[in-house]
């Protein structure tokens, strides 16, 4: 073999560990990628169900806190209503408003 040949042969042998070393170096950067999608994408499904829930909680507290609201009124009306009786009773001796005075 001449000099130029086994120049020519070290010269493809390294050129062929070079490929090896840069397609395994690749290989593991596809793969530290796909996991940080994956993580990426984890956090997203979590972070979106979390929003999910805590939207569901907000809207529960909102419905409690309407049905609160509508029992409170409720009584308030109970309550004006009770003292409205007491002072028919008291200045007329009567529970109620007779049919024929009521208001619609």
């Amino acid at each position: 073999m001449t000099d130029f040949e086994e120049l020519k042969a070290r010269c493809e042998e390294h050129h062929e560990e070079h490929k090896a070393e840069r397609d395994e170096k690749r290989a593991e950067r596809d793969e530290r990628h796909a996991f940080d999608v994956a993580e990426r994408e984890d956090r997203h499904e979590l972070k979106e169900e979390t929003k999910a829930d805590s939207h569901e909680a907000e809207r529960l507290e909102r419905d409690e806190d309407r049905k609160d609201k509508a029992m409170g009124k409720a009584a308030e009306a109970e309550e004006r209503a009770d003292e409205d009786r007491e002072e028919l009773h008291d200045r007329f001796g009567v529970d109620e408003i007779p049919a024929d005075n009521k208001s619609e």
